[in-house]
């Protein structure tokens, strides 16, 4: 379950840490508020294709963060005792910066992972339907 997750210098904007609840969560507002902004986001953490022109005019990096409680995923718990990343109390940090250079950074529970990496753990972690999905 996502419980945190944190937006740096990523399109619009600057700054921005969302808590989520259990149970499901909801982002609704007005066009132009940033939804679609906050999805890219998740995406990008969970390592889909990265496109730099998300990165903040003006800044050099945008970082995206996010805190899963995997307590109750055993396949994740899996893939990382795989890689010999350890999680403590159930919780898994991941992040991803994105860098005007075109370097891009991935973690997870702080050690730099290939992105490939990312996506194998993260396939398990999270899925996101749009609006006009089936």
């Amino acid at each position: 379950m996502l419980i945190q997750l944190g937006i740096h210098n990523l399109a619009l904007i600057d700054e921005v840490v969302i808590e989520f609840s259990g149970g499901m969560n909801v982002l609704t507002g007005e066009t132009g508020a940033g939804k679609s902004i906050v999805v890219d986001a998740v995406n990008l953490v969970l390592g889909e294709r990265a496109d730099r022109d998300l990165i903040a005019n003006g800044t050099t990096k945008a970082v995206v963060e996010a805190v899963f409680d995997i307590s109750e995923n055993l396949a994740v718990q899996s893939a990382l005792a795989e890689i010999e990343i350890t999680h403590e109390e159930g919780m898994l940090s991941v992040s991803r910066e994105l860098m005007s250079t075109g370097r891009n950074i991935c973690r997870v529970n702080g050690v730099i992972v290939p992105l490939q990496t990312l996506r194998r753990i993260s396939d398990q972690l999270l899925d996101i339907h749009g609006q006009h999905e089936h």
